[in-house]
């Protein structure tokens, strides 16, 4: 039988007593506006993070149904999106191939 024993890292211990001592010597603040954001923390950045894996990562954070619906609105426009560039598509090649063909008859019809 084997057993596990846990080796305590000297660095991630004296961190931890650290943090414990830093929180319990800073000051309660009530206002949350006192607190500054980093945004350009180098904890957060990842230069290799693409685009699509940050939407990716959205999965995790907006649920399911709510997924779904995003899901059914994006497609619906793309749909009728899809739908009026096909129909003026469709109409646009009527109006040509009407007006070449007439323009042709006119041309045929004027030489006689």
């Amino acid at each position: 039988m084997v057993k596990l024993t846990q080796i305590e890292d000297e660095q991630e211990a004296a961190f931890q007593e650290q943090q414990a001592k830093t929180q319990a010597d800073a000051p309660v603040v009530d206002d949350e506006d006192d607190y500054e954001t980093d945004s350009d923390s180098d904890d957060e950045f990842d230069e290799n993070e693409t685009l699509y894996d940050r939407v990716i990562a959205l999965k995790d954070i907006v649920p399911p149904k709510q997924r779904t619906q995003i899901s059914d609105i994006v497609s619906r426009v793309y749909n009728t999106i899809y739908s009026g560039v096909s129909k003026t598509g469709n109409i646009t090649w009527i109006v040509t191939t009407s007006a070449l063909l007439l323009g042709l008859t006119q041309l045929n019809g004027s030489r006689s």
